[in-house]
């Protein structure tokens, strides 16, 4: 009777296993790189990025260890700064904002002249000469990373985007124009003004090591084209006019369009990502 019992219980078992249908999923198993207390080293999707120029800090520490005085760390009237967002865990859109503003100021001492036109023995006047130029450039690009076992991680992508820069001069002289002072009639310019527009795009690689979770330390190269032109903009110019001085404004006498191709290095960057 036990084996008949058995023997029932075992038929049973098999035809309820051969009348299910039989699903094995695979899970595939993912490593995250942690640090000691288990916080995630690398960004994920969502995840934001700004960098900043660190190689005036590393200029610094360099001068520290060697035998000539550090300089403090001197940043230039411009820089770039830029922007991740993270669509994916190994991709993410980069924003790019590059200023640089140069400006210079030269005085040349010359003699004053007299009602008579002939310079003073004694008293000097100056003429100042002032120029400045700004260049704004805004980028937009895909960057792909690649790695991740290690702390140490490779990019690289494309990127474009659009320049406006401008320029001006303007001039103070210290010897007003007159009869005795008439410059042989000649203009002289008193303001120069232009304005630039431009187009780039390019392509990049770089590397990034963490530091820390949510920082990294890293640095580029790249390759990238730009075309640019600038309008003719206004001239302000003087001259004596046989009895008073006489003004125009007219636009310039000259414009510029050119095109660059060549490669590019970030220098050292520090991002930081939330």
């Amino acid at each position: 009777m036990k084996k008949i019992i058995l023997s029932a219980v075992m038929a049973a078992m098999v035809s309820f296993a051969t009348a299910q249908e039989i699903v094995i999923v695979e899970v595939e198993e993912v490593t995250v790189l942690t640090n000691k207390k288990g916080t995630p080293i690398f960004p994920t999707a969502g995840a934001w990025a700004f960098s900043i120029d660190a190689s005036p800090f590393f200029t610094y520490v360099g001068g520290i260890f060697s035998n000539a005085h550090a300089p403090a760390p001197i940043f230039t009237d411009g820089g770039t700064f830029s922007a991740k967002y993270f669509l994916k865990d190994d991709c993410a859109l980069r924003f790019k904002v590059s200023i640089n503003r140069r400006t210079d100021r030269i005085v040349n001492w010359v003699p004053e002249l007299n009602a008579s036109g002939q310079p003073h023995a004694d008293n000097q006047v100056k003429d100042v000469f002032r120029e400045s130029e700004t260049d704004i450039m805004l980028m937009v690009g895909l960057q792909k990373i690649v790695g991740g076992k290690t702390r140490l991680v490779g990019f690289y992508g494309a990127e474009a985007g659009i320049m406006y820069g401008s320029y001006r001069n303007r001039n103070t002289f210290g010897n007003d124009l007159s009869a005795a002072n008439n410059n042989y009639g000649q203009w002289r310019t008193l303001k120069d003004t232009r304005a630039l527009f431009g187009l780039g795009a390019g392509v990049f690689a770089g590397v990034e090591y963490f530091i820390a979770p949510g920082i990294s330390i890293g640095g580029e190269v790249g390759w990238a084209a730009m075309w640019g032109t600038t309008t003719r903009g206004k001239l302000e110019e003087e001259r004596w006019d046989n009895s008073a001085v006489q003004t125009e404004t007219n636009k310039g006498n000259y414009a510029f369009r050119g095109s660059f191709l060549g490669h590019f290095n970030s220098g050292i960057t520090l991002t930081f990502y939330f």
